[in-house]
């Protein structure tokens, strides 16, 4: 049993975040479990009910990774199984890539060599 002040404080700060990330993972799933009787009852893909609950799914398991309640790679694997079973029905739905960094059309120059920059040029003509 808990003996310092600190520890009795850790024990109680302990059970309200079990509690809270309980209940944040049940709301997930049962999320997850609605797309999937969606999917289930071959609706369709591209109604804004499955479209919605979709996106819900998504962002509640991408914020259980930002909150530290779900490793990065089970959040990727639920997502990765849940848009192949999608694309097994032949749906066709991707996840939407984010914006891509904006491409520079100036060329790229090469810094110099350390090797070159020390070294004076009438040596490295011998």
């Amino acid at each position: 049993m808990a003996n310092s002040k600190q520890s009795k404080k850790r024990i109680r700060q302990n059970i309200t975040k079990r509690q809270r990330n309980k209940s944040f993972v049940s709301r997930q799933r049962t999320e997850l479990k609605k797309v999937m009787g969606l999917l289930q009852e071959n609706s369709d893909t591209n109604s804004e009910e499955f479209e919605k609950q979709l996106k819900t799914v998504i962002s509640l398991t991408d914020s259980g990774v930002n909150r530290k309640i779900f490793h990065k790679n089970k959040a990727a694997r639920i997502k990765s199984r849940l848009l192949a079973k999608i694309n097994k029905q032949g749906k066709g739905i991707s996840p939407k890539k984010t914006s891509s960094p904006p491409t520079d059309p100036s060329p790229q120059t090469e810094p110099s060599s350390p090797i070159t920059s020390e070294v004076p040029e009438a040596v490295l003509q011998e």
